[in-house]
């Protein structure tokens, strides 16, 4: 009798589940993904950008700096011999390449030649870092730039001058990642060390101008690797060695949830927005030190459901970025591979300038999924 009403009440449940997957399946956005080229690197890579207008592509390698085209063609290459280059990211109009690697952040003029191929040459180096730059980025206005070094530090700068306004140290772990919301109001910061793998990681959300920590986010077992903003600056999205998404909302620092998909840590974070419905969508690389389950995972922000997921690279995914006109999405590898996919169903839309220009997107009444019981490295 009580294996028959247990078989009732799975028969029901299960009834009661396709009700609901129906129903949420009908405002889930549809996002399409598909391989357009694989490009092999003369050696692992540790970053990728993409120019903000151009059908361009920064790659960071060991000691250089590649550009390709978005058909996977290679353009030019900046020898550079500070070390892994693993902090790329291109200033909101295109002009200048911020690139970190070892005790270095150089800023790097990008010329478009006689041939329309684009060639990078040096502009200023900011000073005063102390180990490895691990992320960089820009303010929406383009005129600072903020660096996360594993010396513990985080730096703001004035770009136009390369002089250092704010140094934060409090951080007890290396800063992994750095992230300024689109509408200039917040800046993030994450830490941790994945020496000290079972340390649990940090994620501060300060005030832009000062620094000022305004929440402190809790809930990470692990050190955390990469954070970003929504298009929106509604959310901010966490990743680490926990191999979980932690969401939270930027205007409290309250978590809405967390996605945990992922089978391998969560290394690289980039958002946008969908286009119908209009929901914030996140794509996620993940990877560990083992072959297998380096994923890039597409899902939507406000629920945690998983939209797209490819497994095509063979070791860690290290840099992950989106075209300027959302259709094209970028990933990069230790595995010396550039991966390049048509991506349909994303919204092209410039980030808001300021806290008005925001339309903010309510975050629907969605169930999220567990995370993994015990991660893996």
């Amino acid at each position: 009798m009580t294996h028959q009403r247990w078989l009732l009440w799975l028969i029901a449940g299960f009834g009661v589940m396709l009700c609901a997957l129906e129903t949420q399946a009908q405002d889930l956005p549809t996002i399409k993904l598909k391989s357009v080229k694989t490009v092999k690197l003369d050696g692992p890579a540790y970053s990728v950008a993409a120019h903000p207008h151009q059908p361009w592509i920064a790659v960071g390698l060991d000691k250089s700096i590649l550009l390709t085209h978005l058909d996977g063609s290679k353009l030019h290459t900046w020898n550079w011999p500070a070390g892994q280059v693993r902090g790329l990211a291109f200033s909101p109009d295109g002009s200048t390449l911020a690139a970190g690697s070892y005790q270095s952040v150089q800023l790097l003029k990008v010329n478009a030649g006689t041939d329309g191929n684009p060639t990078l040459e040096p502009l200023k180096t900011l000073p005063g870092h102390r180990g490895y730059v691990l992320d960089l980025a820009w303010s929406p206005d383009g005129k600072q730039l903020v660096t996360a070094c594993d010396d513990e530090a985080t730096r703001v700068f004035l770009v136009e001058t390369a002089q250092r306004q704010l140094m934060l140290i409090d951080h007890g772990f290396p800063v992994t990642s750095v992230a300024w919301s689109p509408s200039g109001e917040w800046l993030a910061t994450s830490a941790g060390d994945e020496t000290r793998a079972f340390k649990a990681g940090e994620v501060f959300l300060r005030e832009a101008t000062t620094g000022e920590v305004l929440h402190k986010l809790t809930g990470f077992e692990r050190p955390v690797l990469a954070i970003q903003f929504t298009p929106q600056s509604d959310f901010l999205i966490c990743g680490g060695l926990d191999e979980k998404c932690f969401v939270f909302q930027t205007k409290d620092g309250q978590p809405l949830g967390f996605y945990g998909g992922h089978a391998r840590p969560v290394r690289r974070i980039v958002t946008a927005t969908s286009q119908s419905p209009r929901l914030p969508i996140a794509i996620t690389g993940s990877g560990g030190r083992f072959a297998g389950k380096n994923e890039t995972h597409i899902w939507t922000v406000d629920s945690g459901d998983q939209l797209a997921l490819d497994e095509s690279h063979t070791s860690q995914i290290t840099g992950v970025a989106l075209s300027p006109s959302a259709n094209r999405l970028i990933t990069v590898s230790k595995d010396q591979s550039l991966s390049i996919f048509e991506v349909q169903g994303l919204e092209t839309q410039p980030p808001p300038t300021s806290p008005q220009d925001k339309d903010a997107t309510q975050p629907a009444p969605r169930t999220w999924p567990p995370a993994p019981a015990t991660p893996r490295e």
